[in-house]
């Protein structure tokens, strides 16, 4: 047989109860990728959107863009504390619990 064995863990799994987590009324895309800290909003307040949509695209000569990963209206774009301790601009969404893709 090839392939590691790995011991069995299920004390803990079975011990704990298990957490529902609920989805966010806003979620905050931040305009960040990699160590690109300056991406551009491809959208603007009002617009709607689909999990999916390009919501930011880095503004250099690598051409990736930043997806949304909830539908629904656009409410702004805010600056917000990064991982980093940095601020960055995020598209704020205000999600509408449908989970359209885009199609």
């Amino acid at each position: 047989m090839v392939g590691i064995k790995l011991p069995k863990m299920k004390k803990m799994s079975i011990k704990n109860k298990i957490i529902e987590f609920k989805k966010p009324e806003f979620v905050y895309i931040p305009l960040v990728n990699h160590t690109n800290l300056n991406c551009d909003a491809l959208v603007k307040k009002g617009d709607l959107v689909y999990k999916g949509s390009v919501v930011g695209m880095r503004n250099d000569h690598f051409n990736i863009s930043i997806h949304a990963s909830v539908s629904g209206k656009v409410v702004g774009i805010e600056n917000k504390l990064y991982l980093n301790g940095n601020e960055v601009k995020c598209v704020v969404i205000e999600n509408d619990f449908k989970e359209k893709i885009i199609g």
